[in-house]
């Protein structure tokens, strides 16, 4: 039996994470203490709210995740970006077969520089560390753990790499990568 929860923990954990990675995920950002009104860059961004959408949450009927807690913080210095999260995702899923639901708790941190040219902004991760903990009844099996969030599958959400569509106003700042968008207002 703890071979069985065992391995639905870690496939429940998996599940939420490549429904999360696999998605589109916008974000919506707040300026923080000391962002000024024009230039978007450097200034510090604080997640007012996310969705997720895309992906395998659309095609999967009954599926909902939202987010809670302190929330994501996204600083730009001259040359340098850095990103902390102290974030809960909590998921469900109902079906003619079970009921699914979970908590996923990240607190990390990531890094790395950036470069800004006309409308696009590529990032280059230098590192990131945290937790991702888990508490997930799945099917009436009950899993908790812990994963470090470079191994957990969340990475692509909070380790920011590649080139990105960048707009930028007073209003705000949106980032769209590839897999995911981010947007920031002043």
């Amino acid at each position: 039996m703890g071979w069985i929860r065992s391995v639905g923990g870690r496939l429940a954990l998996v599940g939420v994470a490549a429904l999360i990675a696999g998605g589109c995920v916008p974000l919506n950002f707040l300026p923080g203490p000391g962002t000024g009104g024009g230039r978007c860059l450097p200034g510090t961004w604080n997640l007012d709210s996310e969705q997720i959408a895309g992906g395998l949450p659309t095609s999967i009927p009954g599926l909902t995740i939202a987010t809670s807690g302190p929330g994501v913080t996204l600083e730009f210095t001259a040359t340098d970006w850095t990103l902390h999260a102290d974030q809960t995702l909590d998921a469900s899923f109902e079906s003619q077969f079970g009921d699914a639901s979970g908590t996923l708790h990240v607190v990390g941190d990531a890094g790395g520089t950036y470069t800004s040219t006309g409308s696009t902004i590529t990032f280059t991760l230098a590192s990131i560390s945290g937790t991702a903990d888990y508490d997930f009844t799945v099917f009436g099996f009950h899993v908790t753990g812990s994963l470090a969030l470079p191994s957990s599958g969340l990475q692509k959400l909070y380790g920011l790499t590649g080139t990105a569509n960048d707009t930028c106003s007073s209003g705000g700042l949106s980032l769209q990568f590839p897999s995911f968008d981010m947007h920031a207002k002043h």
